[in-house]
Formats: C-alpha cells, structure tokens, sequence
C-alpha cells in the first residue's frame, strides 16, 4: 500500500492509515445520523393563552346558543301545552232541539229500570221511594256520549213497581229514555246526578261511568245557553232546573247537544 507521494507504506503504517481512514468514516457517518431540522419555536405564551381563551370563549357560545335554543323549545312547547289546556269548553250545538214529544235520545245501550244494585223501593242515597209529590218539581236533561255515539238513558230509573197495579217513585227518576231527569220533592232541596246513579245502580266517577271503565271522561255542564267543563265531584252535580250534563267518554264530540222543553 502506498500514501499519496506514491511510497509505499509499511504494514505499521498501513495499520494506522487504515484507523485514520475508518475513523474519519466513522464520524462522517455519525455527523449524518445526528443531523435534525431545526427545533420548533417555542409558542408566545401570550399567543398561546389567547388563543385557548378564544376557543374556550367561542365553545361557550356555542354551548350558550345551543341552550338557548332548548329552552326556546321547551318554552314553545309549554305554550303549546298552556294553550291546549286553556282552549275553553266545546261550543253549544247552533241546533236546538225540542224535548217535548219526550223522544227516545240516543242508541238503546242499558235496559231500562233499575238494575239489582240500585233502588228497589228501600231508602237510598238519602231518598225515600214513596208517592210523589210535586210541591218541588224541576227538569235537567243527560247525554252520555261512548266514542262519539248518544247512548239512551234508561226510563223508569228510580221508579219501582211494587205490585201488578202500584209503584213508588224516588224524588230523582226518569219516566222515558229522552234523558230528561225528573226531580219532583215536598220541599225544594239540592238533589244531584249522584243521587240518580245510585238509584240506577251504576257506577258514577272518573274511572267509571255506568259501567265503561278505562276510558278517558270528560263531563260539561250547561246552564243558560254557557258551557263549562266540569272537573269536581261527579256525583255532586246538582239537578238544577233546565241544565244540561254531557259526559263525554272516550273519543271526543265536536260539540255541546242543545236540548229544550217547556215547562220547569
């Protein structure tokens, strides 16, 4: 081997050349390895915190629109609610309709005359079953209405016949399936639809009326023409001269019946 001057080496120095030549590749080598881009400058804390703030501040707008948003939902829908609850009672039927010839009002739905639980000449409800008397004589009228179909009211509840030729009758009784309620007293006193249903022998409540239970109830009352929805206690109804009950069970009617006799 021999050095750039063309002498030729001797196998010492062709040792230590050849270190020299594997060192000097060596760090050549290492110098490639070790070599990196630049390092990132470090962020402007300034910036930095400005800019998460921003973040921060545009989530909380976005978090405070969105609520806002939910709330105005709600409160439409709360208004909603408020208006439907507010929407007042059924209108009164345009159409009145004479009672007079004591028509039949409605599908025959119910036998007539008391059934096994009702009155059968044994004091009930706080009425006796005795001769009438008429000192005290007024009329209200009921509409049962099952999923938008008039159901009759039985005749002759509260009217008892006590031997082939004679009977009794409760100051509260009807004489026909027109639904008008007779109420005929000694004295004037407060007699109610209650009074009528246990005389029937029917249930008489939110959860039952005459026997439909599970349907939803709905019951108005009208006095002189102005219709009020009625949400108390149903056997509490007062009988009051020429007013109108209709209970509504199940699907909802369009409107009030509009019903009229002469007399009391």
């Amino acid at each position: 081997m021999m050095d750039r001057n063309g002498t030729i080496l001797s196998p010492h120095h062709k040792t230590i050349w050849s270190s020299l030549v594997f060192t000097c590749c060596a760090l050549m080598l290492l110098s490639g390895c070790n070599k990196q881009d630049d390092p990132p400058v470090p962020a402007d804390p300034a910036s930095s915190s400005s800019s998460s703030s921003s973040s921060i501040s545009s989530s909380v707008s976005s978090t405070s629109a969105s609520s806002a948003s939910s709330m105005s939902s709600v409160s439409s829908v709360s208004a909603s609610s408020s208006s439907s609850q507010s929407a007042g009672p059924l209108p009164l039927s345009t159409t009145a309709i004479s009672l007079d010839d004591r028509h039949q009002v409605g599908d025959s739905h119910w036998p007539d005359g008391d059934t096994a639980d009702g009155g059968q000449g044994q004091p009930i409800a706080g009425l006796q079953c005795n001769v009438t008397s008429e000192a005290y004589h007024v009329h209200a009228h009921l509409s049962i209405y099952l999923n938008g179909q008039a159901l009759a009211v039985p005749a002759t509840i509260g009217i008892v016949q006590t031997s082939p030729t004679s009977h009794c009758n409760y100051a509260v009784h009807t004489h026909d399936s027109s639904g008008i309620i007779h109420v005929e007293a000694p004295a004037a006193a407060t007699f109610t639809l209650g009074q009528l249903f246990a005389l029937w022998g029917q249930p008489l409540s939110f959860n039952d009326v005459a026997g439909n239970p599970g349907v939803p109830v709905v019951v108005y009352v009208t006095d002189n023409n102005v219709v009020t929805q009625y949400t108390g206690d149903l056997a509490a109804i007062e009988l009051s001269s020429h007013r109108e009950i209709t209970i509504q069970l199940g699907t909802a009617i369009t409107e009030i019946p509009n019903y009229t006799w002469s007399g009391l």
